[in-house]
């Protein structure tokens, strides 16, 4: 026996399955549950395996995604939900995938994000915070709901915040107000990125905004940053994989004058390298 039956699934469900059945039920769960969610008893059959804790809640959850398009946007009348919500928890219903979460969040799936929640599930909030913006993700109303209900990662701040830069949302007044609310959560403008970061090759959350909007990072030196941070800036990436212009030049000068630490005859070699001779001179007359 390969595939189960009609019968099988049956006997599944009401508990009174053989060992080959539930064996070849676990091997393709995902399957099953969709095909008993095609049944007109599904709801039955569903609770009759949560309750046998064959299936979990991140199991229905699964299902409720896989069929999103099919319940109301409100999800107030989501059937899946609400059986989740009869029986207590089991503490499967955990949001941490990064893939996972980088298709679920959406502002058009809030209502289903704030289900999984109100019915007991988790969410990992810093991953969830991340995703709002990264990409070329403008997701303002989840970003809204989680600075307003979880404390989040240093590191989860810093790169939300880089991603409101990279983007140029830091340039609107969504993206401002945005902007500020990570702020307000305890923004660490020395924050380095992790090498699983997508925006790992920049370093630091100020690598990045020197790298992306100079005229920014000048603002920021009111801030002090520390010079272990600037002394980590990935120079040949970023002259070599940015557009450097006067604003760069700009806030290397302004770094030269708030006192820190810079190779400058690295920062003019890299620049001559790329063909950027009149940088380069620039560079080379800023007085240490």
């Amino acid at each position: 026996m390969d595939i189960l039956t009609y019968e099988d699934i049956d006997c599944l469900v009401h508990g009174k399955a053989t060992d080959d059945i539930n064996s070849l039920f676990l091997k393709n769960k995902d399957h099953y549950i969709r095909k008993i969610w095609n049944d007109k008893d599904n709801i039955a059959s569903l609770r009759s395996l949560r309750s046998q804790k064959i299936i979990s809640d991140y199991d229905l959850y699964k299902l409720a995604y896989y069929k999103i398009s099919s319940f109301d946007p409100l999800q107030s009348e989501n059937p899946l939900f609400k059986l989740i919500a009869e029986q207590d928890s089991d503490g499967a219903l955990l949001i941490s995938d990064p893939n996972e979460i980088h298709y679920l969040c959406f502002d058009a799936h809030f209502n289903f994000i704030k289900g999984i929640l109100d019915v007991g599930g988790k969410i990992d909030q810093n991953k969830f915070l991340i995703s709002a913006f990264s990409g070329y993700k403008e997701e303002y109303k989840i970003f809204d709901y989680l600075v307003d209900n979880f404390d989040f990662d240093s590191s989860a701040l810093s790169e939300a915040a880089a991603w409101l830069v990279y983007n140029e949302h830091y340039e609107e007044e969504l993206g401002k107000a945005a902007f500020k609310k990570i702020v307000d959560k305890g923004l660490d403008i020395n924050q380095k990125f992790s090498d699983e970061s997508e925006l790992s090759e920049y370093g630091s959350l100020l690598s990045l905004v020197f790298s992306e909007q100079p005229i920014v990072f000048i603002s920021w030196l009111n801030g002090t940053p520390s010079q272990s941070t600037i002394s980590d800036f990935p120079w040949e990436f970023i002259i070599f994989e940015h557009d450097i212009n006067e604003e760069h030049v700009e806030a290397i000068r302004s770094l030269i004058k708030k006192g820190y630490e810079l190779p400058l005859q690295e920062i003019a070699t890299f620049l001559r390298d790329k063909d950027e001779e009149d940088f380069a001179e620039c560079v080379d007359h800023i007085s240490v």
